[in-house]
């Protein structure tokens, strides 16, 4: 087998492989209840909520190339589902400073800013 040959080889390996589907990972615990949750019409849309959190802030979210550090905007870090709420929590930081807004998954609304 020529060098070409076997070059041509391995590159259509790698693409077939690159192809295949990833198994996804199964929800454990709280994820797959509050999939669960939403499903059944109990709990809010993640992003519904996402967006009252984001509205109970003092100052807009960063853009993208923008950084918190001067303090003109607050960048979203992502969420975490509390099952003894139920809610979420939203994480967010300004000036090297990471604060925290929950919301409550059923009613929408905003429990409390943890600063």
């Amino acid at each position: 087998m020529s060098m070409k040959a076997a070059l041509v080889s391995a590159a259509a390996i790698v693409a077939a492989s690159l192809s295949l589907p990833v198994a996804a990972q199964p929800l454990n615990g709280e994820q797959a209840e509050a999939r669960r949750e939403m499903r059944a019409g109990n709990e809010m849309r993640v992003s519904e909520l996402q967006n009252r959190a984001f509205r109970s802030l003092s100052l807009p979210i960063c853009r993208r190339g923008q950084t918190s550090k001067d303090g003109r905007c607050i960048e979203y870090l992502g969420f975490d589902y509390d099952s003894s709420v139920p809610g979420y929590r939203f994480k967010f930081v300004r000036k090297d400073r990471v604060f925290y807004v929950d919301v409550h998954a059923q009613t929408g609304r905003v429990l409390r800013r943890v600063d």
